[in-house]
């Protein structure tokens, strides 16, 4: 997944720099309609992501993680 700065969503803001992920959308200035809902906004951050996992095995993740640690205390 990657993110990149992008000027496209800066709707009421022209040319601003917003911190976006790819995505299938690419608008143009010919865009028209609800621009700036079509942004995925993402902080910096997100270069930490290093695989796409489904959102099911995440929470299982983080629950097995928090039992392990509240077990622990």
């Amino acid at each position: 997944m990657t993110a990149g700065l992008r000027t496209a969503y800066s709707v009421f803001w022209p040319d601003a720099p917003h911190r976006v992920l790819r995505s299938a959308i690419a608008p143009s200035s010919a865009t028209t309609g609800n621009v700036d809902a079509m942004a995925l906004y993402a902080g910096e951050s997100v270069a930490n992501v290093t695989s796409v996992q489904p959102a099911a095995e995440i929470v299982a993740e983080l629950a097995d993680g928090a039992e392990r640690l509240l077990r622990a205390r």
